[in-house]
């Protein structure tokens, strides 16, 4: 019988990411608390709590390797998928938290903005000392498309601010940059590592809006992207898809801003776009396989599609594009429901 791959998470990555497995194969079955998460229209899904540790080790006890499609698992719940869960619990913890993350990158000396730990008020008065105005307050914890976090633009600020992100938060510098990209790296047990070509994106709201490829960026910027990307995932020994979110500077330079350590939005675009799809290689690292070749084919568009602009849609699909629906319901404001995604010849799409 094919191998059976156990995702926790119910959401849209693990979708996509059932859907990869079982073009190899590979059977899966989805762990996650909602009655009919997205996830659980493709694959057989078992509803249950992230901390409930008895019927989170029979899960696992089927599964023969066990992956993540977020991040916000209590940690001290998965003891009983350590020795088949890839990602590792590290870096989980590392990614669950902005000050152990800071505290990993800047270990890691790749470009950081400056930083500080937040725990109180007069922290947030010490940043402003250190930082200057403005300045970004961050929620350490779950904090993700914006959620949690505040631009500290003056001293009648901090009060807001400190009600926003809280005793647990990070201050980091502001940084004035040109653009954003992203390096989609994927990691296999052996130390091989495919890096995807870093790719643009344009965030609206506080949330990725649009990913483009390539990125106006040069070669050289680009080649150092991939290098920190590939650095920090060495690393921390990361087996299976990690992303390195980072910000090019006004002067060309790179700043990391973060990473998340699974298959990630800005690399839907792999799915068209790649020889071998993110979450195909996901799969293929985290089961101990080959991985798979990431040349890109084209100039590449890919565009969330956001609360009610899914319900058109959904009528009329687009005809010029790789249209995908995630099955959400309902289509509510700022809830990614699907992406759609062009590979062109020529430069992408305005």
């Amino acid at each position: 019988m094919s191998a059976l791959l156990g995702i926790l998470g119910g959401g849209q990555l693990g979708r996509m990411m059932a859907l990869s497995a079982a073009k190899l194969g590979v059977r899966c079955s989805i762990y996650a608390p909602e009655k009919l998460p997205c996830a659980g229209q493709v694959a057989p899904h078992v509803q249950g709590a992230y901390d409930d540790k008895e019927a989170l080790a029979r899960w696992a006890k089927n599964c023969d390797m066990i992956t993540f499609e977020f991040e916000n698992i209590p940690l001290d719940c998965l003891d009983s998928c350590a020795e088949k869960l890839f990602p590792s619990a590290q870096s989980l913890k590392f990614a669950q938290h902005r000050g152990l993350e800071k505290t990993f990158l800047s270990s890691c000396d790749v470009p950081l903005a400056r930083w500080m730990t937040i725990t109180n008020l007069h922290d947030l008065h010490e940043a402003a000392a250190l930082l200057g105005f403005p300045f970004v307050a961050k929620t350490s914890r779950f904090g993700y498309d914006g959620k949690g976090q505040y631009v500290v633009r003056g001293h009648d600020d901090m009060t807001e601010a400190f009600s926003t992100v809280g005793s647990d938060a990070v201050a980091e510098e502001f940084v004035a940059f040109e653009r954003e990209i992203s390096v989609v790296c994927v990691f296999d047990r052996h130390g091989e590592v495919r890096a995807y070509d870093a790719c643009e994106n344009i965030h609206r709201d506080q949330m990725l809006a649009q990913t483009r490829l390539p990125a106006n960026i040069s070669a050289e910027t680009a080649n150092m992207a991939r290098q920190h990307a590939v650095h920090i995932g060495k690393t921390l020994q990361h087996v299976g898809v990690l992303t390195t979110e980072f910000f090019v500077t006004n002067d060309g330079g790179l700043m990391v801003n973060e990473i998340a350590p699974r298959v990630h939005n800005s690399g839907h675009w792999t799915m068209e776009g790649a020889i071998t799809s993110q979450f195909e290689n996901h799969v293929r690292a985290v089961l101990g396989w080959p991985l798979g070749e990431v040349t890109r084919l084209g100039s590449i568009d890919m565009r969330n599609i956001v609360g009610p602009e899914m319900d058109e849609l959904r009528q009329n699909p687009p005809t010029q594009w790789s249209f995908h629906d995630y099955g959400k319901s309902p289509s509510l404001p700022g809830r990614k429901m699907g992406h759609r995604t062009k590979v062109s010849v020529g430069p992408p799409s305005s």
